[in-house]
């Protein structure tokens, strides 16, 4: 006996995946051996209306119930009353609907005990208001996903296939042929857009990136030879060094969104450039030279560079130390090295003649000290 079969059959659960735009479809089988009787699942989700459709298709009428349904409250002599059912539905008064002797044969006995199974059973989902009707070329249900779950399950349960019947004057008569409850739970992972919804802050990071790209490459084109020709023009480049760095600060925020995420490391990658890029003296000025080469090592020392770099220095050994990737741990090694090389070729042998130039000397040498301990 068909209902009894189904009521007693056990749950298949099938697992997928679901990507806008892009529809799941399943055939299924209420009839062995008869594709007549075969139905069609699909399902679709729309990331934007933040919605699950659910679609039933066949070569013949559906038709189900929308809440569950006592046969004896319903069903008279083999005759379905409409307005007997526990939901509002909507059809022509003149017509009937009425189970085959065959499809009738397949309920399993007491007749009046027997419950009808709603469609569709689901978790994680809001059903939308949809017109219920007696009368369906295909069946199309809309959900409401809750919040931004990416996780919903859906069971299909009793499904019904009809064929009209003869017509008797302006009544339509219409035969309840088939039903199967089809027990398939469907668990459904989302697969949202990481960068839906995103488009200002995606915008803001590529505008930063253009920006900082422009700043750096003016930069670099006035100070791209690596020398100054006297300590004014030192000063000035050290200033301008400061400025970019104060105005472009590091994006330390990461994003889920994977274009954001791009957009944010290269705008530190040249921001690392700026902060790396190092020019050195070379005057024809004797008494600049003797301090430029080590006459009066320290002479130009620059307080504000060189804690700047010493800060630069224990910000990569961070990073270092919770990289898991082996390309980026040698990177920031190279990183390392290169803030070592350049600042030690910038104060040379000396140690600063001020209070402050000594102290930010000093924190220097600590920093090189803390790489050494924890990097080599």
């Amino acid at each position: 006996m068909l209902f009894q079969a189904f009521s007693l059959r056990a749950q298949t659960t099938k697992v997928i995946t679901l990507s806008p735009g892009v529809p799941y479809t399943d055939q299924l089988s209420l009839k062995n051996d008869d594709k007549d009787m075969d139905i069609t699942l699909k399902l679709a989700f729309n990331e934007e209306k933040n919605t699950l459709t659910a679609s039933i298709n066949s070569s013949k009428m559906v038709y189900v119930f929308w809440d569950a349904t006592l046969y004896k409250k319903a069903v008279h002599h083999r005759w379905l009353r409409i307005v007997k059912l526990p939901y509002v539905v909507s059809s022509y008064p003149q017509d009937r609907f009425r189970f085959t002797k065959e499809s009738l044969h397949r309920i399993h006995k007491p007749y009046k005990k027997y419950n009808f199974k709603t469609w569709a059973n689901v978790t994680g989902l809001q059903p939308m208001d949809t017109e219920r009707k007696m009368v369906n070329d295909h069946l199309e249900q809309v959900y409401n996903i809750q919040g931004k779950d990416t996780c919903v399950q859906i069971t299909l349960r009793d499904i019904l296939l009809m064929e009209e019947g003869p017509q008797k004057g302006k009544a339509h008569d219409y035969d309840l042929i088939y039903g199967k409850d089809l027990n398939t739970e469907y668990q459904v992972t989302l697969k949202r857009n990481p960068c839906f919804g995103q488009d200002e802050k995606l915008q803001v990071a590529l505008d930063d990136l253009v920006n900082i790209r422009q700043s750096f490459a003016i930069f670099r084109k006035k100070y791209g030879k690596g020398t100054v020709s006297s300590q004014e023009e030192m000063q000035a480049f050290e200033d301008l060094q400061e400025t970019l760095i104060a105005k472009y600060p590091k994006q330390t925020v990461s994003s889920s969104c994977p274009d954001i995420q791009e957009a944010q490391n290269h705008y530190n990658q040249v921001l690392d450039s700026i902060q790396n890029f190092f020019v050195k003296l070379e005057s024809s000025n004797p008494a600049d030279a003797m301090g430029a080469i080590g006459g009066f090592e320290g002479r130009f020392v620059n307080a504000k560079t060189i804690l700047t770099n010493a800060r630069m220095l224990d910000n990569t050994i961070s990073r270092w130390l919770i990289s898991r990737d082996e390309a980026e741990r040698s990177d920031l090694i190279e990183q390392c090295r290169n803030i070592i090389n350049d600042t030690n070729a910038m104060i040379g042998a000396g140690s600063g003649q001020t209070p402050e130039e000594r102290n930010a000397v000093k924190i220097f040498r600590e920093a090189v000290q803390y790489y050494k301990r924890t990097c080599e």
